[in-house]
């Protein structure tokens, strides 16, 4: 077994950094994420995973690349030498272009691919990703605005991104256990491949993957989701050097910020509010595409509401207003995915600026920040510089608290639209009210998150 001191995580976006470091820190670990791909080494000093958000997955490929390749450099240089690729389990991104940037600055000879999330049904079958037992191609990932996924077989998606020769090991093999897994992987890199992509259907299956890298002694590069991250604390021995400290939050009413186009999210937002006592604030996609809204009118009527809301002693949820697609987001089929990108992007600064407003006014018990770029713009609108994650709530949905900024300590919870359950949001939200803890690492120092 590897014995391995620090661990750096080089993500895509922020939910995807989020979900998979929180794998570390349920096992005591002290996790941070930065929102930067340019770290502070300030604030990893303490850290015993560093988690780097690149926010590259709607990027152009030579940006993608630039920025992971920052990530990794920023990883390298304050002395971290075993990196994991964390990927998105439904293949959006610039997922191989990124896979060459981190081994080409430390100088990977292969790298070993295992997408698969089965507890959120994600799972490689033949090389073929799989959403509940359908092909990626085939369900609304196939619709996403700024990347739509119209290739289910990971190997031939790899190989129109990478350069490198790509390799499959099959479920027959990975389920005879890590040691034949071990060998397999051997043989495809005697014969030149240098990215295996693994099959995985069960979360023993990606155990025996992480036992069987585990013994390899030659250097490489793991990729992967939250699903092969899971398995990871314990293969390569891992120890937790900082102690946590628990108290209690006194805060008491919760901000749902829903910015995903998924009927997943928009779903479980609506489940929430029948369930609990949750108002929704919807918000008008026109107002902020359709419109410059120079005086700030719009923005500061969903204010008002917001705050009126939560003085009556609702729980609040800024979502989309329910007739915004990804269609209408997208605007039309002419937009190109820069400007398709743009309006996302724009959409969840608007939120952000929501919040920050909120905010200003009204301290609540914590936030659930639904999508990659929602929870980017709201983290940055906060001004904060990165997150300290706690655990997970339920799988990929993880938990921290926000660093530095307008409200450090803040209790944060992640996840991305299309993951969870219908009572995902629902769950998030009692956990919130129920536990209303806030944790931070010693050696991260009590001032630097806050007190609340």
């Amino acid at each position: 077994m590897k014995k391995i001191s620090r661990l750096g995580i080089i993500a895509d976006d922020l939910t995807g950094a989020n979900d998979t470091g929180a794998q570390f820190a349920r096992h005591g670990l002290a996790t941070v994420v930065s929102l930067d791909a340019v770290g502070d080494e300030c604030l990893f000093r303490a850290a015993d995973v560093i988690v780097v958000n690149t926010d590259s997955r709607w990027s152009t490929p030579d940006a993608a690349y630039g920025r992971a390749a920052t990530a990794a450099e920023f990883l390298k240089a304050v002395g971290v030498q075993y990196v994991y690729k964390k990927v998105d389990s439904a293949l959006r991104g610039n997922i191989g272009t990124e896979i060459d940037a981190v081994m080409d600055v430390y100088d990977r000879k292969v790298a070993f691919v295992a997408p698969a999330f089965p507890a959120n049904g994600r799972i490689t079958v033949n090389g073929r990703q799989l959403l509940r037992d359908k092909p990626l191609s085939e369900t609304e990932m196939a619709a996403d605005p700024l990347s739509p996924v119209t290739e289910s077989h990971v190997p031939t998606l790899l190989a129109s991104q990478s350069r490198r020769c790509i390799g499959h090991v099959s479920m027959d093999t990975v389920s005879m256990g890590a040691s034949a897994l071990r060998d397999a992987f051997d043989s495809m890199v005697s014969l030149g491949k240098e990215i295996i992509v693994v099959d995985a259907v069960t979360d023993e299956d990606l155990c025996n993957m992480s036992q069987a890298i585990s013994t390899l002694d030659y250097a490489f590069l793991a990729v992967g989701s939250a699903g092969l991250a899971a398995e990871l604390p314990v293969s390569l021995t891992l120890a937790p050097h900082v102690s946590q400290t628990v108290r209690r939050n006194e805060r008491s009413r919760v901000v749902v910020v829903n910015g995903s186009m998924s009927s997943v999210a928009r779903d479980q937002v609506e489940h929430a509010s029948r369930s609990l006592n949750l108002e929704i604030i919807r918000v008008d996609v026109d107002s902020i595409l359709g419109r410059q809204d120079t005086d700030g009118n719009g923005l500061q009527q969903y204010v008002r509401q917001a705050l009126a809301r939560l003085g009556d002693g609702y729980d609040i949820a800024l979502c989309l207003r329910s007739g915004a697609t990804s269609g209408q987001v997208a605007a039309s089929d002419e937009e190109s995915d820069t400007e398709r990108a743009e309006s996302s992007r724009r959409i969840a600064r608007y939120l952000g600026s929501a919040v920050c407003e909120i905010l200003r006014l009204q301290s609540p018990l914590g936030l659930v920040l639904t999508g990659g770029d929602t929870a980017l713009a709201v983290c940055s609108s906060l001004e904060a510089c990165g997150i300290a994650l706690s655990g997970e709530i339920m799988p990929g949905v993880p938990v921290g608290h926000l660093i530095d900024g307008l409200e450090p300590g803040l209790t944060v919870v992640t996840k991305a639209g299309s993951f969870g359950e219908i009572d995902t949001i629902s769950r998030a939200i009692e956990y919130l009210h129920a536990v209303a803890m806030s944790s931070t690492f010693e050696r991260l120092g009590g001032e630097r998150l806050g007190a609340r």
